[in-house]
């Protein structure tokens, strides 16, 4: 019983797993208030209107409250039968104790406390045992037994509790309530528990929530805003107080701990990158919150936003007109059914007519080997079979190159088998990625021997590579070879070529170290600008950093210019680029850049962006 009422409180009795013999309390539910009539105020009240009509009285002509009914109330025997009392007029006057009690005569209602799922019910109350009785006459509606405590008991309980903490054993089981965030997920906006429904925990314990480690604060920021329920409905904003902004996207630790009966849980904030909050953690201070009268669902309709764009890889179609040939110039269907690879006018002719993209009454440029190494549908049987086998004749003829460490006469061969793609048969495609280590390295290999190999490899390998462990060794070890290297074009090319093709590359650059690409492209795209390059080095570099923006389908929200000091970098020097243009395509330029800025801004941009930026050399 307490001052407004009496506490519903259901528990649950239950086994300590480390101690079998030994029964807790679990507090299995969320208590209550309930029958007003049936708390000390209301007992005060009805004790002193009795008083007062016993004495011919009102209350208003009392001055306070008498002694008398706490006396009637609450001592084992009645001491007091009278007691001098000044009236609220100044007057003195013989206060005579009821003769027939200071309880109300009528039983009262106890429908508030509807069909009680207990098997019994404990009542503590500091009324005395004589009015015991009239208790059991009041609850007399309920059906579920009910046994009123002795005045120790709580006293007995509470030494038994002091014993059990001392041995460090809980003394109770709480239930605490749920407590939710709202935090990002894949971009999506969601409430995510810090304290789960149903969380138990002892007592004499500390729970601590799984710390939320994937969300973010904002480059400029000074304040946060985060959403927070409590139970099932109860919502508040937080604004946390004015810190110095950072310069880039910060990412948080955030923890909730709270112990039972705290009332409050303390939710920290800090971050295990940047210094100043790491120094200086947010607490949340719960009564200075700003109750929501909106639903959760609302308040999560309201923070989501369209995902920034995501670029569409790379992929250009196989079609029949390069294996048909034209008016003038043989169709790669003719040239296969002839080839023979000890005729070295057939390995060049092979290379040129493999290459070569005519172009569809649609405008768009159709290979006879897609990019992804697909054919076209219409092609026939025979065609394919003798694909393959100048495909095997040519990995032959490169496989007995190294073997025997000779060198190549041109580079026919390799030209032949990297515009094949993914076709580019698998012992092939690791030689080019050891001749790429040795253009790294400044060492000697087979295919480096002819004129102008190098670009042929580089850039061959950004056809054909696409194992992830050679992703994972090649983007940043050629992205630090750039960092030095006297030319660009070829390094520029092989990442432009391994960031925007294949299919792979999104997810590994989510297992890479995104800052250390990212200053890898800001050096040479700041080495471009300076030097005022222009054409296929910036149309390269432009690609290769757009290459990055992938990431975002493993990461939505990734390098967008309000969350990233990186992102921010670049949408800064490409302005700076758009200024220096000149020239007869600089318009297309610029305006290629534009959607590249629009991407980095999460306000809009092409898809299609690597498509555009193709047609930068054009």
């Amino acid at each position: 019983m307490f001052q407004m009422g009496s506490e519903l409180q259901y528990l649950t009795l239950r086994r300590l797993p480390a101690e079998d013999h030994v029964l807790v309390p679990e507090r299995a539910g969320f208590g209550q208030v309930v029958a007003p009539h049936l708390g000390l105020q209301g007992l005060h009240d009805d004790a002193e209107q009795a008083i007062a009509q016993a004495n011919g009285l009102t209350l208003t002509d009392l001055s306070g409250r008498p002694r008398l009914q706490d006396d009637q109330l609450f001592a084992p025997c009645p001491v007091l039968k009278t007691e001098v009392f000044r009236l609220e007029n100044a007057d003195w006057r013989l206060l005579r104790a009821p003769a027939t009690g200071v309880l109300p005569q009528r039983a009262g209602s106890v429908d508030a406390l509807g069909d009680l799922a207990a098997d019994i019910v404990l009542l503590s109350t500091p009324l005395a045992a004589r009015h015991h009785g009239w208790l059991r006459t009041v609850l007399g509606k309920l059906t579920v037994p009910v046994q009123i405590l002795a005045s120790g008991t709580s006293a007995r309980g509470c030494l038994e509790a002091a014993r059990r903490i001392a041995r460090g054993a809980p003394h109770y089981l709480d239930r605490l309530d749920p407590v939710a965030l709202v935090v990002l997920r894949l971009g999506e906006p969601v409430f995510e528990d810090l304290i789960p429904a149903g969380a138990i925990v002892p007592g004499n314990r500390e729970y601590v929530s799984p710390p939320i480690r994937n969300m973010v604060w904002g480059r400029g920021m000074a304040t946060a805003q985060f959403f927070l329920r409590k139970g099932q409905h109860e919502i508040r904003r937080w604004v946390t107080p004015e810190v110095p902004a950072p310069d880039g996207e910060e990412h948080l630790l955030i923890q909730l701990k709270q112990r039972p009966a705290q009332g409050w849980a303390a939710l920290t904030i800090s971050s295990a990158s940047w210094d100043y909050l790491a120094r200086n953690p947010v607490r949340l201070d719960w009564m200075t919150l700003e109750r929501e009268s909106r639903s959760g669902d609302e308040i999560l309709a309201s923070l989501r936003q369209p995902r920034p764009v995501v670029p569409q890889r790379v992929h250009q179609p196989a079609g029949m007109l390069a294996w048909e040939g034209m008016p003038g110039r043989e169709g790669l269907g003719d040239l296969l059914a002839r080839f023979d690879v000890g005729r070295p006018g057939d390995i060049s002719e092979l290379a040129d007519t493999i290459r070569w993209s005519p172009r569809a009454q649609d405008g768009s440029r159709l290979r006879a080997i897609g990019s992804d190494g697909d054919l076209p549908p219409a092609l026939d049987h025979v065609a394919l079979v003798n694909l393959q086998r100048a495909a095997e004749a040519l990995s032959k003829y490169l496989m007995e190159k190294v073997a025997r460490q000779r060198g190549l006469a041109n580079n026919g061969p390799l030209l032949a088998l990297t515009w094949m793609y993914e076709r580019c048969p698998a012992e092939v495609v690791r030689e080019i990625v050891g001749a790429v280590r040795c253009v790294l390295e400044n060492r000697r290999h087979v295919f480096l021997e002819p004129v102008a190999s190098t670009t042929v490899v580089m850039h061959g390998a950004g056809r054909v590579v696409r194992e992830p462990g050679d992703l994972i060794e090649l983007i940043p070890r050629v992205l630090d070879w750039l960092a030095d290297a006297s030319s660009l074009n070829n390094g520029l090319g092989l990442l432009a070529g391994i960031m925007s093709r294949p299919a792979a590359t999104s997810r590994i650059l989510s297992q890479l170290d995104m800052d250390h690409l990212a200053a890898g492209l800001m050096g040479i795209l700041r080495r471009l600008t300076r030097q005022r390059i222009s054409g296929s080095r910036l149309k390269y570099a432009l690609i290769a950093m757009v290459g990055l923006l992938r990431v975002r389908e493993h990461d939505p929200w990734a390098l967008v210019a309000d969350r990233s000091r990186w992102a921010t970098s670049f949408v800064e020097i490409l302005r700076q680029e758009t200024g220096y243009l000149r020239g007869a395509q600089a318009s297309r330029t610029i305006e290629s850049i534009a959607e590249v800025i629009m991407m980095l801004e999460g306000v809009g941009g092409r898809p299609d962006i690597f498509s555009v930026l193709e047609t930068i050399e054009e």
